[in-house]
């Protein structure tokens, strides 16, 4: 796998309009207050990327696009997340990168091995308890052992993250007794049943439809 911190620089195709380092430094200090981002700071030195914090997305919390008609490879990251999901989201799209630039289109699929190794390997350096929270960091490690495509798979590590959110009056779906009704985002209303396995059984009030739902779910509470 491809190691960008021990690997000289290779050659970055001319091709490929330059970025500023210091911009994604600015916004990564922004983002990340206390957090060592020399590693992040070199690898946007040596392979063009542009960095943008966006407006909150509920179908994802980042995304990866690689570089095209002589534009670098962009990453984008949830302004809403908190600074510990934000790293692990952001570290997240960059081992996509990394593989992008060790592979090209020669690519793994997309959440497999070598995205997985390079996930582990750019979290390294954070791994620290004076970086990452205990609460946090413990389930962290564990989920690094095999990823999945996306940290939310992972409920253990979704319930520490949240831990930090500045959001105390949040409720989720598992806060929920059986029976209750809720709402979420898109505005559709449920019934919240039984748990099967890792998620809830849910009936859709208007449609009688059942949904398997997270719960971790952000939900509202709905009176009849």
């Amino acid at each position: 796998m491809f190691n960008f911190f021990s690997k000289p620089k290779p050659v970055v195709s001319r091709r490929i309009r330059p970025t500023d380092p210091r911009a994604i430094e600015k916004v990564l200090h922004d983002k990340l207050p206390g957090v060592p981002l020399s590693s992040i700071i070199r690898l946007a030195a040596d392979y063009p990327f542009n960095l943008k914090v966006v407006r909150s997305r509920t179908s994802k919390s980042g995304d990866f696009r690689a570089p095209h008609n002589g534009n670098p490879a962009r990453i984008t990251v949830n302004g809403d997340l908190n600074q510990y999901a934000f790293l692990v989201t952001l570290v997240h799209e960059l081992a996509h990168f990394v593989v992008h630039i060790d592979q090209g289109k020669r690519r793994d699929r997309p959440h497999g091995t070598d995205w997985k190794t390079a996930f582990r390997e750019l979290m390294s350096p954070f791994m620290f308890p004076h970086i990452i929270p205990p609460d946090i960091l413990f389930p962290l490690a564990t989920y690094l052992k095999n990823p999945k495509a996306s940290s939310s798979g992972d409920q253990d590590l979704m319930r520490a993250l949240r831990q930090h959110d500045m959001k105390p009056e949040q409720i989720t779906l598992e806060d929920l007794p059986y029976d209750a009704l809720f709402r979420i985002h898109n505005g559709m209303v449920f019934r919240k049943k039984e748990k099967l396995r890792t998620r809830f059984t849910c009936i859709q009030v208007q449609t009688k439809r059942t949904y398997r739902i997270s719960p971790l779910a952000e939900v509202t509470l709905w009176a009849e």
